[in-house]
């Protein structure tokens, strides 16, 4: 029988942590030191159609007035703070602390979407946006 000491797995947790930040990094470009730090962000699907990008967000406990939705240079970008009152904010935090209340979302769309038809509603804490894309345009040729 072998006994591994127990220092050996507390690195799994700071290799999980770093291939956690390498994933933000590839898939979210534009993103700030500062978003990676956080230790709270929403859950987001992206869906595709022949016709739209369809994308909901989890934010449970938030209101609709503490979300932003950017659009700028082929990404949307959700923002948000989650506000608690006094009575309901917990004193105690299992990460060491830390504030987990605001939150960053970068997700880079492709081209060719309308933008001057995006979109969104809030409904039982999930935000969906609904961005739908350019149709072709067929051009006729004349025969001179």
């Amino acid at each position: 029988m072998v006994l591994v000491s127990w220092k050996f797995y507390e690195g799994f947790s700071n290799y999980k942590r770093e291939m956690d930040r390498l994933f933000e990094r590839f898939f979210y470009d534009e993103m700030t030191e500062e978003t990676f730090d956080r230790t709270w962000a929403p859950s987001i699907n992206i869906s595709e159609s022949n016709t739209e990008i369809l994308v909901t967000a989890e934010l449970t406990g938030i209101r609709i007035e503490d979300i932003q939705i950017i659009l700028k240079d082929n990404f949307l970008t959700i923002q948000g703070e989650r506000k608690f009152d006094k009575r309901e904010k917990p004193e105690i935090f299992c990460n060491g602390g830390g504030n987990f209340d605001a939150f960053v979302r970068k997700v880079r769309l492709p081209s060719g979407i309308d933008t001057d038809n995006i979109s969104s509603y809030f409904k039982n804490g999930v935000l969906t946006i609904k961005i739908p894309k350019l149709r072709p345009v067929t051009i006729k040729i004349e025969v001179t």
